[in-house]
């Protein structure tokens, strides 16, 4: 609906409701009535010209659209619109005409009618001798009589009138009591029917000409599918349900098909009857379809492999020896890889481990006293101490020097300086009772600066002293540093509390505990720990005291920022410790000493997750060889017992759960292949699923290879061992979770569709009956129509069935001229398409909604290239008819 006509179509709404509130003028309702008729009379030539040519050029392509009747000029249309600009009233519908004022409008009417043609008569038989056999009587008559013949015609028009204004009273809106009213009241005035005539010509002409266009089209077609389910009784809304639900399994079925629908396989099987291409194209759609259901059943066994059941049994339960065999290697194996995962460290790898944790050790120190010089470098210069460590450091170191042995310069000068001012006294200035000067013990200064270029000259001749090989120096070096360390400790300034503490820290990781001892050298400058032993020397018989030591290398080697290497060649070093749990001759695994290891060294190994947590696999993969080994012979003997062990020795799983559900107790024994199955895995039951559902179908398939979907259906629906209240198959699966609650539905979709295409399939086809010859419809329209002039027309010459059936021929002769209606090319999309069948059942309850169908109905015969685009862009008609194509 274009926006100009929806603007009419509410104006037209207004005016009825605007009549509908006003009344109580009869006179105007009168004059309107004639009026409205004066234009349709005068106007019909147009009108039928309009109509009949406007179809021929828009159905052969000469139009891209109908001609309309309300633009054509000399028109009805044009008529009421010229009297309305002239100030005279008039009306397109009555329905504008308020209720109580329509009787007069009526009685306008019918006066006209009836008068109009009298006139008419009257002219033309003063105005010629000569008439038609068929109207000669009354020619004569107004000759010889003229004023009682127009006396008569005013008479017999009032009575008209007046029947037809009491027949609306009566019965309003009703046609035949209207009819009624007029004969009886014009005494079968054959003027007025005549003139009556034209009117219904026009109106059947116009109907036709609506149903040769797009909407038109689309109308009859909905209005012969709504037909055909009305016959049947099936319910509207339920197709539409049915209809709009997608087609999962791509069946590709027509809308009958699909729904299994009396109504719509009728009119498909008329159909197929008439467009040989149609009948060609759905032909081979059902088989189709069965197969695309098999199919899909087929890819729901696929979701599990039976192999993979059988596998699950033939690992879990032996059935064999070769089978408990291939189990004991596989643990075997197993175990071997979890004790590869350990590693085969040898004694010589753990010395290197223990090198690599020495120089890691040697590298941290290092690390750390750059930091510390650093930190230190940041104190003030200027900050007066007292360097009494320093001096102390130099008298043991003098202690043990000879008399005429000195230090290295500039140590020696700089600490002899101190020393000298340390034993010089300072005068007080007081004098003692023999009058002697009083003098107080000498004490040695220093700025925090010299002792930091002290401590930094002692430790570079330290390290010099090392690289000789003179450990002794190297010491005493280390003595003088450590002193002017202690010393600048001392001074109390915010500014050093950084430093000191982390010399502090440093002398805890590197002096104290494990670190301290491994990097400790004796008097001669040797190391205590050899490098080859650090780690052994640590770990010690392992335990608590091992770890506490290992614990202390890690944090002393982090500290200096090489935990991570000093980890490496812990972890290494432990590998190799742990060899004592493994035969060096079988490469097996010792379970019960590698546990006891775990257990001692638990605090060592809790630093370590990925060695602990390989030892843990080590020792379980041991005992689980263990295990399996000591099972095999039982196993051996029980295998044949259980119907586990027949799916492990059955090459074709499926077989046997087919002997289960055959069996005398069905839902006990498969309910026992579940839990096996279950205690197998997820692919266990994967493959107990694959396989039972292959047995189902199995079962279900014919000779030929289909599957018969009712035992299908029977084999998974009904009673497990048919015991009444027993579940079914396929409760069962789902219930145990053998099948999921998706895959159980997909199944039950199959064989609900298959029922749906097998009654599809059965349904006769006399129920084409229901459904005249598509291709037919428009003949049979246009032979309706012609009836209706004819019958029109013939009323009151005495021969109405003979007049009815010359303008059937009339109207058939004319219309054969034009293009056949392509209404059965819509339902056959229509057929094709269930998106489009359901539009078709659908009815309006609005203006909004029929514009919305129609727009969609519009879009799926544009894209079947049943219409072109632009093609349904027509005029609506008058307001009733608008009324009924949108709200019924």
């Amino acid at each position: 609906m274009t926006e100009q006509e929806e603007f009419e179509f509410r104006r037209r709404l207004e005016l009825e409701q605007a009549g509908t509130r006003r009344g109580g003028n009869a006179p105007l309702a009168f004059a309107k009535g004639t009026t409205s008729t004066l234009s349709k009379v005068l106007g019909a030539p147009v009108d039928l010209a309009t109509a009949a040519l406007g179809t021929i050029g828009y159905e052969t392509g000469l139009l891209k659209q109908p001609l309309s009747l309300e633009n054509s000029v000399g028109g009805s249309a044009s008529i009421r619109r010229g009297l309305r600009r002239l100030g005279v009233g008039s009306y397109d519908n009555i329905n504008e005409i308020a209720p109580e004022d329509r009787p007069f409008a009526v009685a306008g009417e019918a006066f006209m009618g009836s008068a109009l043609p009298g006139a008419a008569a009257m002219r033309v038989a003063q105005a010629s001798r000569a008439a038609p056999a068929l109207v000669d009587p009354v020619t004569r008559m107004i000759q010889q009589a003229p004023g009682r013949f127009a006396a008569a015609e005013v008479g017999m028009s009032t009575g008209a009138a007046g029947g037809a204004a009491a027949a609306e009273q009566i019965a309003p809106g009703n046609p035949l009591a209207r009819a009624a009213g007029e004969i009886t009241g014009g005494f079968l005035n054959p003027s007025a029917l005549a003139s009556r005539g034209v009117g219904v010509a026009r109106d059947n002409v116009e109907r036709l000409a609506a149903t040769l266009t797009p909407s038109g089209r689309e109308r009859r077609a909905a209005g012969i599918v709504q037909d055909v389910v009305s016959q049947t009784g099936e319910s509207r809304q339920a197709l539409i349900n049915a209809l709009r639900q997608s087609d999962d399994f791509n069946l590709g079925l027509t809308s009958g098909q699909r729904t299994a629908s009396p109504a719509l396989l009728a009119i498909e099987a008329r159909l197929a009857n008439a467009s040989p291409q149609f009948s060609a194209s759905v032909e081979n759609r059902v088989p189709q379809a069965f197969g695309r259901l098999q199919q899909a059943g087929e890819d729901v066994i696929r979701t599990g492999d039976p192999n993979q059941l059988r596998a699950a049994a033939q690992a879990r339960l032996g059935q064999t020896q070769g089978l408990a065999r291939t189990r004991a290697m596989l643990a075997d194996q197993q175990a071997a890889n979890a004790r590869g995962q350990v590693g085969n460290v040898s004694r010589a790898d753990m010395s290197d481990a223990s090198v690599q944790a020495r120089d890691a050790l040697e590298a941290a120190l290092s690390s750390a006293r750059g930091q510390e010089r650093q930190l230190w470098g940041q104190v003030p210069r200027d900050l007066p101490a007292q360097p009494a460590n320093v001096l102390a450091a130099r008298q043991g170191i003098r202690d043990e020097l000879l008399p005429n042995e000195a230090l290295p310069q500039p140590v020696e000068t700089f600490t002899g300086g101190l020393a000298r001012q340390a034993d010089t006294p300072i005068e007080t200035g007081l004098l003692s009772a023999s009058g002697a000067p009083i003098t107080r013990p000498g004490q040695a200064e220093a700025s925090s600066g010299e002792l930091l270029r002290l401590r930094n000259r002692a430790l570079t001749e330290a390290r010099g002293a090392r690289a000789r090989g003179d450990f002794q120096l190297e010491r005493q070096m280390n003595q003088i540093a450590q002193g002017a360390l202690d010393d600048l400790s001392a001074l109390q300034n915010a500014s050093i509390d950084p430093a000191r503490q982390f010399s502090f820290n440093l002398n805890e990781r590197f002096t104290r505990g494990a670190g301290g001892r491994t990097l400790a050298t004796d008097r001669t400058g040797a190391p205590r720990v050899a490098p080859e032993q650090t780690l052994e020397r640590a770990f010690g018989g392992g335990g608590t005291g091992g770890g506490v030591r290992m614990r202390q290398l890690s944090e002393a080697a982090e500290f200096g920022g090489q935990g991570a290497e000093m980890l490496t060649a812990q972890d290494r070093f432990l590998r190799g410790a742990v060899q004592s749990a493994i035969d060096q001759n079988t490469g097996r695994v010792n379970a019960d000493r590698l546990a006891a290891f775990v257990r001692q060294n638990e605090e060592t190994l809790g630093r370590f997750p990925q060695l602990r947590s390989q030892l843990g696999n080590a020792e379980t993969a041991e005992r689980e060889l263990l295990r399996v080994s000591a099972i095999t012979s039982k196993a051996e003997r029980n295998a044949a017992k259980t119907l586990f062990a027949q799916i492990a020795g059955n090459e074709n799983p499926s077989n046997v759960v087919t002997q289960v559900l055959r069996g005398a107790n069905p839902s006990a024994q498969y309910e026992s292949l579940i839990r096996s199955a279950s205690n197998a895995g997820p692919e266990a039951v994967a493959g107990l699923r694959a396989a039972t559902l292959e047995s189902v179908f199995k079962q279900a398939t014919r000779p030929d290879g289909t599957v018969d979907f009712a035992r299908l259906n029977q084999a998974l629906s009904a009673p497990a061992g048919y015991r009444q209240g027993a579940p079914s198959l396929l409760q069962t699966m789902t219930a145990n979770g053998v099948l999921d609650r998706a895959g159980a539905e997909r199944l039950q979709a199959i064989t609900s569709r298959a029922d749906i295409l097998r009654r599809a399939s059965g349904t006769k086809s006399d129920l084409d009956k229901l459904v005249g010859e598509p291709d037919m419809l428009s003949n049979f329209l246009q032979r309706v129509v012609g009836a209706n002039i004819g019958g029109a027309l013939g009323q009151g010459t005495g021969a109405p069935l003979v007049a009815a059936g010359a303008g059937s021929r009339l109207a058939q002769s004319f219309f054969d001229k034009m293009p056949a209606a392509k209404v059965q090319a819509v339902l056959i999309e229509a057929a094709n398409n269930p998106d489009l069948m359901r539009k078709l059942l659908e009815k309006p309850t609005n203006v909004q909604q029929a514009r919305e169908i129609q727009r969609q109905l519009n879009g799926f015969l544009v894209n079947a290239g049943i219409v072109a685009a632009g093609e349904n862009e027509e005029r609506r008609r008058p307001l009733q008819r608008s009324v009924e194509a949108y709200a019924n």
